[in-house]
């Protein structure tokens, strides 16, 4: 990557970022200026805006659906509390053979399930 030679020249010369910039003067500089264009610059407005917004929406309600257990999931869980590793293991390689060559019918295990 070059450089420019103005570049170069400010690094070995060691120029301060001052020397770069131009001074503004304070004189002419007027705050209620500022204030007129700025949007933040009246916050109790912007405080009244966001008050009025919040009230106008409807409250947020969310719809919680309890799905039952599985009968895969349960008989897994069985296995595993009882220590049963093989029978698991038989178990879900028969059950995914099933799935994956469509004898399964997804229907009929809807029902649900009791806890142990």
């Amino acid at each position: 990557m070059d450089a420019s030679p103005e570049l170069l020249e400010s690094i070995i010369n060691g120029n301060d970022d001052d020397e770069v910039f131009e001074r503004i003067s304070e004189d002419g500089f007027d705050q209620d200026d500022l204030d007129k264009d700025d949007p933040l610059g009246d916050i109790d407005a912007l405080l009244r805006e966001s008050v009025a917004s919040t009230e106008k929406r409807s409250p947020l309600t969310a719809a919680v659906r309890v799905r039952p257990p599985v009968v895969d999931d349960f008989i897994r869980n069985f296995f595993m509390k009882h220590g049963l590793k093989r029978s698991l293991d038989a178990f879900q390689n028969e059950w995914y053979g099933m799935q994956l060559s469509g004898k399964l019918d997804a229907t009929a295990m809807d029902d649900a399930v009791p806890d142990l």
